[in-house]
């Protein structure tokens, strides 16, 4: 049985918009190492983080994830 796994799609919609680490840590007052643990899904960023993300990105807060399968 196959199990789906919640991800932040951070670095597709962020390399897909021309947009730095640095210059997203800049637009988002989030830090650099925060920015990176969140795109690595090594941590799950708060609510208030999300919202600054998808502020800064210009995306819905819905479209910063997507669902993959977990073997």
């Amino acid at each position: 049985m196959r199990t789906q796994k919640v991800k932040l799609n951070l670095w597709q919609i962020r390399t897909g918009k021309a947009i730095g680490i640095p210059e997203l840590a800049e637009r988002t007052g989030i830090g650099k190492s925060s920015l990176y643990n969140y795109e690595n899904n090594k941590t799950s960023p708060p609510l208030e983080a999300l919202y600054k993300i998808a502020v800064a990105l210009d995306v819905p807060m819905s479209e910063l994830y997507y669902i993959a399968d977990k073997e």
